[in-house]
């Protein structure tokens, strides 16, 4: 989950659920638009093949984020 005010869902140009881990939202802001992607990471408890996943689909999303875009 993203929590946000009033002001930044406004200036939210998109988002997208990635999984049950991670989830990507962008914004207009006044310098360069944002793309924020928030993630739940497994423990070092976790099996392999699960962290494997995770890091999988972030890389993905780091990969698909926009070049110009501030990336947190």
């Amino acid at each position: 989950a993203i929590i946000m005010n009033k002001e930044s869902a406004r200036r939210m140009i998109e988002w997208e659920p990635v999984n049950e881990r991670l989830i990507r939202a962008r914004f207009n802001s006044h310098y360069a638009k944002t793309t924020v992607i928030q993630c739940y990471a497994p423990t070092n408890d976790a099996e392999d093949d699960i962290k494997d996943d995770f890091y999988e689909a972030l890389l993905a999303q780091i990969n698909k984020t926009l070049q110009h875009d501030l990336l947190l």
